[in-house]
């Protein structure tokens, strides 16, 4: 194999594992969004984002960010501070520079790897997954958010070509 095509190879590769582990950190978060929302609901009808996003953060496994490349991690790392300082720090000179680097980084990961439309892509199969559910096996649904979260966190779940292409269908 000339050297070209070599390289072409390794940086398809390279940018297929970093998409397989972006993919993977949203399917999470859409999964982890889901239980904290029904929880939450369980003890308040009607729970404020805030709180919804601290208990996603606290579900979400924190060594699948460790496979993601560093303008991801970095990118989470700024989202994560957001919601600590909330939307009035958002308004404050300091919290207007961060959230234009935040934009920029969202801007170049959804160029680079498709980042919206991983993040559309794994909200929509947990909102199919879970409307089937939810006609099978109702008062369940907390339980097998738990075991897609912790199936997809151990591997279990793979995550190949055609499901970052299609989903599970």
């Amino acid at each position: 194999m000339p050297a070209a095509d070599l390289d072409a190879f390794e940086k398809k590769a390279e940018l297929e594992k970093a998409s397989k582990a972006i993919f993977k950190y949203l399917l999470l978060d859409a999964a982890c969004n889901q239980i904290a929302v029904r929880e939450l609901k369980e003890r308040e009808p009607t729970p404020g984002e805030e709180m919804i996003e601290r208990r996603v953060l606290e579900l979400m496994p924190q060594e699948c960010l460790g496979e993601c490349l560093a303008e991801f991690s970095r990118f989470m790392d700024l989202y994560r501070f957001r919601l600590r300082h909330g939307a009035a720090w958002e308004q404050k000179p300091e919290g207007k520079e961060m959230m234009e680097k935040f934009d920029e980084l969202n801007d170049f990961l959804d160029h680079k790897y498709g980042l919206s439309r991983f993040s559309v892509g794994s909200l929509l199969w947990v909102t199919k997954q879970l409307e089937k559910k939810e006609r099978e096996m109702p008062e369940k649904l907390v339980k097998w958010l738990y075991r897609v979260r912790d199936a997809l966190n151990s591997g279990k779940l793979k995550l190949d070509r055609h499901f970052l292409e299609n989903g599970i269908k």
